[in-house]
């Protein structure tokens, strides 16, 4: 079984590609539903897509891009991996995760290709037509929380969930990335003109509140290391929450930083 899980945002480079090769003519328009509609529904044309991909993969996709990226760079093989596809509801979108799950298979990928994930359309109350925007922004409401369902299930089996948030809308690149950090999960991501994987570490910490009346009590006082709950300083040392301040009286001290306050106040208005 895989030992990772990567939740992969699924973007249109691929259609992009394809239309700057000249795949298609006249020109369509990444919007033109009707005209993607008719692609995802002709096998042929989506047998040319494929054969396009399988020509230059990490050149034609930037999801195959940084994944291949993160493999050589963990030294991951494809069946160390599983993945679970995340896009938008549009038929170009469709085509993309189609043709990239008919890819990563035979690099032996397990695939996650859920259908009706909430995101660029909202949920199926919303009207796209009538309202746009309210749409839009509920469906980004609730892609976080179906990215979060998602995780805490996952986590139960695999021993580490990843965020691929290279491909998709900036909109759905913020709620990928922002449901990695809530459930303090890695991200990664790579452009497709750079040469270097972008990799961030867990950036968001919930304190427990034994720790929360540690810092309440310190304040903006520094405190010696020795002071510290057992095993917490690596953990406010890796997310910003105290710095080493030298005393010339008693040596080296940690004192809260601003981050640590400004989440105090937070958890204080909650």
């Amino acid at each position: 079984m895989p030992a990772e899980l990567h939740i992969v945002s699924v973007g249109n480079s691929l259609i992009g590609h394809l239309v700057e090769a000249g795949h298609f003519s006249p020109r369509p328009a990444m919007r033109d539903e009707a005209f993607w509609t008719q692609v995802l529904e002709n096998p042929t044309e989506l047998d040319r897509i494929y054969a396009f991909l399988e020509a230059d993969p990490a050149g034609r996709s930037a999801e195959v891009r940084s994944l291949e990226f993160y493999l050589r760079t963990h030294g991951r093989r494809p069946s160390d991996v599983a993945l679970y596809l995340v896009g938008t509801q549009t038929a170009s979108n469709e085509i993309v995760r189609t043709t990239l799950t008919r890819y990563f298979k035979t690099l032996s990928h397990e695939i996650y290709t859920p259908q009706g994930v909430p995101g660029y359309f909202g949920s199926p109350e919303a009207s796209a037509e009538d309202r746009p925007v309210e749409a839009f922004r509920q469906g980004m409401v609730e892609l976080l929380g179906h990215l979060v369902d998602v995780t805490h299930q996952a986590q139960r089996t695999y021993s580490a969930v990843v965020f691929n948030a290279t491909g998709g809308f900036k909109a759905h690149v913020v709620i990928v990335a922002l449901a990695a950090f809530v459930t303090a999960c890695p991200v990664y991501y790579i452009h497709e003109e750079f040469d270097e994987l972008v990799e961030f570490p867990p950036l968001f910490y919930l304190p427990t509140p034994r720790e929360v009346a540690f810092w309440q009590s310190r304040g903006d006082s520094a405190f010696p290391v020795t002071d510290c709950p057992e095993a917490c300083l690596r953990r406010w040392l890796d997310f910003g929450l105290v710095q080493w301040v030298r005393d010339d009286a008693t040596g080296t001290l940690l004192r809260l930083t601003s981050r640590a306050h400004a989440l105090l106040k937070r958890l204080g208005e909650t």
